[in-house]
């Protein structure tokens, strides 16, 4: 649309509802991201931790792809809403941490293998709350409207 085409109001009306359902259609995408990246959260951090062999190096590069993939993702949106951007920098914050509480007790704190059965759970349990938040962040992006 062009400012010299003259639009009547009703006319406006329905461009501004136009381009604002498009905006808000733009943070379906990121929900998908922050649910793919919360179910791959609670799959990692046990397989890292809890497995032997080659386990932990093939979550390791799937993760790195994830990772890579997410990124690559976010710096290609068209459109970046301001319920989205809020919606993010919460859950980002937040993830980061629990992502950080999760790799201090994994890899410092509990015994390695053989991991025992309370420890496991505790970081089963992280892995769980770490994958959460992303999750949180989907359920807002993708079933919550406002």
């Amino acid at each position: 649309m062009n400012a010299e085409e003259g639009l009547s109001p009703d006319q406006a009306l329905r461009e501004v509802s136009r381009v604002d359902g498009r905006v808000r259609d733009s943070s379906r995408g990121p929900g998908w991201m922050f649910l793919i990246v919360g179910v791959a959260t609670m799959v990692y951090w046990p397989v890292e931790f809890l497995t032997k062999g080659v386990g932990p190096a093939i979550a390791g590069v799937g993760w790195i792809i994830l990772t890579i993939a997410a990124c690559a993702y976010w710096f290609r949106l068209p459109v970046y809403e301001q319920r989205l951007m809020r919606i993010n920098r919460q859950v980002s914050v937040v993830y980061v941490l629990a992502c950080l509480v999760t790799f201090v007790v994994g890899a410092f704190v509990a015994p390695r293998h053989p991991t025992p059965v309370g420890w496991a759970v505790i970081l089963v349990v992280l892995a769980v709350i770490s994958g959460a938040i992303p999750l949180y962040g989907s359920w807002r992006l993708l079933l919550v409207r406002r």
